[in-house]
């Protein structure tokens, strides 16, 4: 369980895991992160801009060191591609929850979600394996 507290323009966070009690600060970037992750900007802005945008944007990079033949960026843009990922679905699913209007794009928007999810899954796994049999050959 986690407590946040906002304390001069950073964001403090205490999370208890047993008997013991650790303490973090976020600077803008973090505070920007973990307020879309908890559904707290629009939908239509998480899914469009931070979700199909950005997601656009990475894999161009990633086709762009493929044709390059670069492993590493190719290794690196695989495991941001997957962080980005678990992130804007999960930040999506909490934005069409607190969203107040119409429930059936909320719905088509988890639908969505979960197809969204599974396809990365499966396309980034096999992305990995291709990279791995390259590497070793």
């Amino acid at each position: 369980m986690g407590v946040f507290h906002g304390t001069e323009g950073k964001m403090t966070a205490t999370v208890r895991c047993g008997d013991r009690e650790e303490r973090s600060e976020g600077g803008i970037l973090g505070r920007f992160l973990l307020r879309v992750w908890r559904g707290q900007e629009p939908l239509g802005r998480v899914f469009w801009i931070y979700g199909v945008l950005v997601s656009a944007a990475l894999s161009g990079l990633f086709l762009l060191t493929r044709a390059h033949g670069n492993a590493v960026g190719q290794q690196g843009l695989i495991l941001l591609l997957a962080c980005h990922t678990w992130w804007v679905l999960g930040a999506i699913w909490r934005s069409a929850t607190r969203a107040e209007d119409d429930d059936y794009l909320h719905g088509c928007a988890r639908a969505i979600t979960l197809a969204w999810g599974i396809n990365a899954a499966l396309l980034l796994g096999f992305l990995e394996i291709g990279l791995i049999g390259r590497l070793l050959r």
